[in-house]
């Protein structure tokens, strides 16, 4: 689990996160307890 949203936000985007990782026919599925608003961002 993360912490906060900006933890959840580097997580997915910052160098070596998951858009970078993440392979054709995957998924991230994130279970932290972050506002809609950083669930909607990180859902884009």
């Amino acid at each position: 689990m993360l912490s906060d949203p900006s933890v959840a936000l580097s997580v997915v985007f910052d160098k070596d996160g998951v858009l970078e990782q993440i392979c054709h026919g995957k998924g991230y599925i994130d279970m932290s307890t972050v506002g809609a608003d950083t669930s909607s961002k990180i859902s884009e």
